[in-house]
């Protein structure tokens, strides 16, 4: 392997330990841009094992990246999202806390959230499921 390459695999590496998704560096010999696309369902991703709760309906909403599960903001009184509680399609349910950084976690569409798959404080890795959402409205 070369030694740029080598170089460019250990950026790669070092982005997803740590729940990067884009990374660019630019000097004088060209620019370079490096980004993962946010996963928001394992089942449609080929060469992913398929979600064992895709027979019910459910699609796992899971982790942008590597940090702490935080399901309340700072200044609210209240979690995001309680369980059956409907969300609109990119309306915010949970945080990851990564040092003073927070990333929201989205509904990939609108539906129901059947279950929280993670506890407050938990330290979650990139793509861990967090919720099961149902799509549609609450009943």
């Amino acid at each position: 392997m070369s030694e740029k390459l080598h170089r460019i695999t250990a950026v790669v590496d070092l982005m997803r330990r740590h729940g990067i998704d884009t990374f660019e560096l630019s000097s004088p010999d060209g620019t370079i841009k490096l980004s993962f696309e946010p996963i928001v369902n394992a089942d449609a991703h080929d060469g992913l094992a398929p979600s064992t709760h895709a027979e019910a309906g459910l699609v796992e909403i899971l982790s942008p990246g590597v940090g702490t599960f935080v399901a309340r903001h700072p200044a609210m009184s209240g979690d995001f999202v309680a369980i059956g509680e409907t969300r609109q399609e990119g309306e915010c349910v949970a945080l990851i806390q990564s040092g003073r950084i927070y990333r929201p976690v989205v509904a990939p569409f609108t539906g129901a959230i059947v279950k929280r798959l993670a506890s407050p404080g938990d330290v979650v890795d990139h793509a861990r499921p967090l919720f099961l959402l149902k799509r549609g409205e609450a009943v």
